[in-house]
């Protein structure tokens, strides 16, 4: 599935298929992180923070989240944290028109 986010520098990128801006859908929210070089920054950006009630709250929890989603480099979690905090969504036509 072909999608287009926001990058932590602004810009737009495509992800999820070869050919686009990254791969997949982990390559880009991970990508984010270094636009960002500022790991507290980016942890609390994708929703890792001591006031988040469910239980995500540091850099640690991230990355063992991370590790544990790691293989499936096309998996929910990774398009979830695209969509949700990098205002990920599939590409539209006028979109794709647009690019």
């Amino acid at each position: 599935m072909e999608c287009i986010g926001t990058e932590a520098n602004g810009g737009l990128a495509t992800y999820g298929e070869y050919g686009c801006d990254y791969d997949t859908a982990r390559d880009f929210v991970v990508a984010q992180a270094f636009l960002m070089n500022d790991l507290k920054k980016y942890t609390e950006a994708v929703g890792y923070s001591p006031k988040n009630p469910r239980g995500m709250q540091t850099y640690e929890d991230m990355l063992q989240d991370f590790s544990d989603w790691w293989d499936d480099p096309d998996g929910e979690w990774w398009y979830d944290l695209a969509m949700f905090y990098f205002d990920g969504h599939e590409i539209t036509d006028k979109e794709r028109e647009a690019l």
